[in-house]
């Protein structure tokens, strides 16, 4: 599950987005809970984009001459 969600974190990250985004326009929240996830929505993103930079330092590491 792990190598999953790291092969795929954007991916995740658009769905997750899209999720509170749709929850927000057609069901009836409470302020609170729209902000909550708005918060959640940039925690994730931030989460996404350090794995995302961390699968690109491995690439550039990765010798290809092997």
């Amino acid at each position: 599950m792990t190598e999953f969600v790291r092969n795929h974190a954007v991916r995740l990250y658009a769905v997750f987005a899209a999720a509170v985004a749709v929850a927000s326009q057609y069901v009836e929240l409470p302020v609170e809970a729209l902000l909550a996830g708005a918060a959640a929505v940039l925690g994730v993103g931030e989460a996404t984009q350090r794995t995302e930079n961390r699968k690109t330092v491995d690439a550039y590491l990765t010798d290809i001459t092997k």
